[in-house]
């Protein structure tokens, strides 16, 4: 069976998001740093919370994307699959 996190991106997330450091920053890092602490990191195909590696599902990747784009995007929730640690 895969191992998967379940990402809930609430308002309170996309209102602290900032495009500075975005690994860091942007509303899915926002979502997992209030789950999982400050040890996490957020790319446009991945993310990471501890030694844990998971693949972002392309509607994920898309709504970075908008928020990168500088457009408005709303509360999401997504399931990321595990794909490796380090």
């Amino acid at each position: 069976m895969k191992e998967f996190i379940r990402v809930t991106v609430i308002q309170e997330d996309i209102d602290k998001a900032s495009l500075h450091d975005s690994a860091q920053n942007c509303v899915v890092a926002q979502a997992l740093k209030r789950r999982h602490g400050p040890d996490i990191s957020c790319g446009f195909a991945s993310l990471r919370t501890g030694n844990k590696y998971y693949d972002i599902p392309e509607e994920a990747k898309n709504v970075i994307h908008d928020f990168v784009d500088g457009k408005k995007v709303e509360p999401f929730t997504f399931d990321a699959t595990r794909i490796g640690t380090i």
